[in-house]
């Protein structure tokens, strides 16, 4: 739909990206570079500028989503307490309780799967 509503005055580039691309795991979403064909300039192709900046930023940066599962549910609980507080809202509890058995359950499924899915081959 973009395409057939802009194709008559825009060069476009279909980019899809993925941060496993630049070394994070992750979930992947298009992005589409729009340039004015009378106005805009094209210096580089975006498709080729990100394989290239991928390609670097993999040689520097490797993460799993494991690496992303570090604070502890007192270290959750205590940032949720100052948030509230700077926000001037109550801490409910009720909620955090129920976050908190959310969170364990997510964790608990998330791990499984995560080693299903690296450990079988």
């Amino acid at each position: 739909m973009i395409y057939e509503l802009f194709k008559f005055a825009y060069c476009m580039f279909w980019l899809e990206v993925d941060p496993a691309d630049s070394g994070h795991g992750g979930v992947s979403r298009p992005y589409i570079f729009l340039s004015h064909l009378e106005t805009g300039t094209v210096l580089h192709d975006p498709c080729v500028l990100y394989a290239q900046l991928c390609a670097e930023l993999k040689k520097r940066i490797s993460t799993t989503p494991q690496d992303y599962w570090l604070a502890t549910e007192d270290e959750i609980a205590i940032e949720s307490m100052e948030l509230a507080a700077k926000r001037k809202v109550p801490f409910q509890m009720e909620a955090w309780l129920c976050l908190k058995e959310f969170h364990a359950s997510f964790e608990s499924q998330s791990l499984t799967n995560h080693t299903h899915r690296y450990t079988h081959t």
